[in-house]
């Protein structure tokens, strides 16, 4: 899994914005693969958040899990558009100004 290996040599290194970026990849192929695996397909999603979501079948998503995909998402859409405002509830939703 190279995303993986990418974000723990930019965490080691102090990059921290494509640490996230690469971490998020990494999270979002892996849990496409899963779902490939088990439904033949994909959602058309970004979102870690929703891909656990459309993993865990009708059951709640660990709230430790949930809260740790939404802090990635966060970091994630910083990492791509540095000008994105984001909110302080840490949503990882875009503040409309």
């Amino acid at each position: 899994m190279r995303f993986r290996e990418y974000a723990e040599e930019d965490l080691r290194g102090g990059r921290y914005d494509s640490a996230a970026f690469f971490a998020q990849q990494a999270a979002e192929f892996l849990l496409k693969g899963v779902l490939i695996k088990l439904t033949g397909s994909r959602p058309l999603t970004h979102a870690v958040s929703e891909l656990l979501a459309y993993l865990a079948l009708g059951r709640l998503v660990p709230e430790d899990v949930a809260r740790c995909a939404e802090a990635l998402e966060v970091h994630y859409i910083q990492a791509r558009c540095p000008d994105a405002r984001l909110s302080e509830g840490g949503s990882g939703r875009r503040r409309r100004r």
